[in-house]
């Protein structure tokens, strides 16, 4: 995994993993219990198509999602974004200093390993490769060229889907090459869970740093050797993937699209992307060499990385660089934040692109909460003068149809909070006492307007 110095753990897993699972590890003589729920990244029309021999592709089914999001219990104002993998679990865990903490199975390196083995390291534990972005070997300009160069913001101890901030939505599109296929054991399931895994983390970054969270309209999976891709100089693969969309694939739904290559790219460079090409149909695409190295933590920098570009990020030198450094990890070795240069550069494209929608029918907020204590509960950006109710379990994650509000709560067996009226501006407050249940105690939240859903919050009472 390219690691000076990393810790080994046993995750402890429940034999049974449904919508809602807990994990639990120990790490640098600290206690970690995931607490998590299903995170699909998936859209409603989410479709995968595969190429065979013949060249035609063909609508496959592929198991659930395994992607999860959640927090440390007790460990006030953490997320995480997690993904079931062969092994066990592959985690990214944001705490609430901005230290961030990787967890992957040792059997990626080790396939001896025990099951339940798996290793934990930090940002500062990763050994720098001579790995690069392709992007400063070519040609650069405007939009459509070359460039040339933390989880949803926390609230207390709450955990916010990607959806509890103002956040845009983007619709991504992928294509698997047949060396990627491969490289995922020829599996069509295992190619999709790899892709959504690295996504899973990616999305993540991009929530917390700049509002963005992405939706998968599709993936496509080259099965065959009789791919439309025969290169690996970078500039070259980017053009065939560029042709292949814009001939044949201009039918898929999408912002933007992505390559997943295995090949072996020319020199070192891994990965390649047009600039400032969000919502461009002809020049909406980059590509990652994804598997160049094992760590999950470099895969999603990587991939955070071509996709800045795309957002019109370009590179930048310095410890504050961060993801953007032509360099993976070669500016303060962090892949897992954007540094200032390019939050502003993304920002600005996110707020003129045309394409982009809200991703959540109006905001939820909730305050820290304590047993025995007043909590703010906020609703903003819902429709005027309307009847909105909030709604929680302790069950965990589920449906629970609300019959006067004509919606479906993602919560197992709801039971009502909170009732009011929007004011004239679509807002609506209350402040109420939480009871002296026993702490720490994981609750899950959600709001309902006519037709209409909030974000979803996991909050921990303590």
């Amino acid at each position: 995994m390219n690691l000076y110095d990393a810790e080994l753990t046993v995750v402890d897993l429940p034999m049974d993993v449904g919508a809602d699972m807990v994990a639990a590890f120990d790490y640098a003589g600290d206690d970690y219990l995931l607490v998590l729920r299903q995170h699909s990244l998936r859209s409603p029309d989410f479709r995968v198509r595969v190429q065979g021999e013949d060249g035609k592709l063909r609508e496959v089914e592929v198991p659930a999602p395994q992607t999860y999001r959640g927090l440390v219990l007790d460990h006030q104002g953490s997320q995480a974004a997690v993904s079931l993998v062969p092994g066990g679990i592959q985690a990214q865990i944001r705490m609430a200093d901005g230290q961030m903490i990787f967890v992957e199975p040792l059997s990626k390196v080790d396939p001896e390993a025990a099951p339940d083995l798996h290793v934990v390291y930090t940002a500062e534990n990763v050994v720098e490769g001579d790995w690069r972005c392709g992007n400063d070997d070519f040609a650069m300009g405007g939009e459509g060229e070359f460039a040339d160069p933390h989880l949803a913001s926390n609230i207390g101890d709450s955990y916010q889907d990607p959806t509890a901030d103002p956040n845009m939505l983007c619709e991504i599109a992928f294509d698997a090459d047949y060396e990627f296929y491969g490289k995922n054991g020829n599996s069509v399931p295992n190619t999709v869970a790899d892709i959504e895994a690295v996504l899973n983390d990616v999305d993540a970054i991009y929530d917390a740093d700049v509002d963005v969270v992405y939706e998968i309209t599709e993936i496509i999976v080259r099965s065959s050797s009789n791919d439309p891709y025969t290169t690996s100089d970078p500039e070259g693969l980017l053009t065939q993937f560029r042709n292949e969309w814009n001939n044949n694939q201009r039918g898929v739904q999408r912002d933007i699209a992505h390559m997943m290559t295995g090949r072996n790219l020319s020199g070192s460079v891994i990965g390649i992307a047009y600039l400032s090409v969000i919502c461009s149909g002809s020049t909406g695409y980059g590509l990652s060499e994804s598997r160049f190295s094992s760590s999950m933590y470099q895969r999603a920098g990587l991939t955070a990385h071509e996709l800045g570009h795309n957002w019109s990020a370009g590179h930048c030198s310095g410890s504050s660089c961060y993801i953007m450094c032509p360099s993976l990890g070669g500016c303060g070795r962090h892949l897992d934040y954007f540094g200032t240069q390019a939050i502003n550069s993304i920002t600005r494209h996110r707020d003129s692109r045309n394409c982009l929608e809200e991703a959540y029918d109006f905001r939820l907020d909730v305050s820290p909460l304590f047993a025995g204590q007043n909590a703010d509960f906020d609703i903003s950006a819902g429709a005027p003068n309307s009847s909105v109710a909030v709604y929680y379990s302790v069950f965990g994650t589920g449906n629970c149809y609300v019959a006067n509000l004509d919606v479906t709560l993602n919560l197992d067996r709801c039971k009502e909070g909170l009732t009011g009226v929007t004011d004239s501006n679509g807002d609506a407050h209350w402040t109420t006492r939480i009871p002296n249940v026993k702490t720490p105690r994981v609750i899950w939240i959600h709001a309902g307007m006519f037709q209409a859903t909030s974000n979803e919050v996991t909050a921990q009472i303590n």
